[in-house]
């Protein structure tokens, strides 16, 4: 291609250049996470570590990041099935997101097992380390 880069190419040189900088600077990119990740914004862990949203996920848009942050909120889910179904997520996506540890810090879980005690217990050990 010569020096001719697409726009694509350009976004994705930038995105490159932002990652490098904070590497030198000691920070860690987490996996995309099911009730941490914001559906645009990139979300502080702590000083070092940050979480990607959700639309970072290649081929997530907004709607269904949105769709999965506003399902999580109203209600945790119960399941992959049920994040695919509340948050209007393909199974292509649902796949992606397996691949990249989307959900196995929460809840370690399989197509049908149920999370939502796992979130439960998790939430209380939180609670009382605070």
């Amino acid at each position: 291609k010569g020096y001719e880069a697409t726009n694509k190419e350009n976004g994705q040189a930038e995105s490159l250049k932002v990652a490098l900088e904070a590497a030198a600077r000691g920070i860690k990119f987490l996996p995309v996470d099911l009730y941490h990740s914001d559906a645009t914004v990139w979300v502080a862990k702590n000083d070092t570590e940050i979480y990607p949203p959700f639309n970072a996920i290649e081929g997530l848009g907004d709607t269904v990041a949105q769709n999965i942050v506003r399902e999580r909120d109203n209600q945790p889910f119960i399941s992959i099935e049920d994040v695919q179904k509340r948050g209007k997520v393909s199974q292509t996506l649902i796949e992606k997101m397996k691949e990249q540890g989307s959900y196995s810090k929460q809840l370690g879980l399989e197509d049908t097992s149920t999370f939502y005690g796992m979130h439960i217990i998790q939430k209380k050990k939180e609670e009382k380390t605070i």
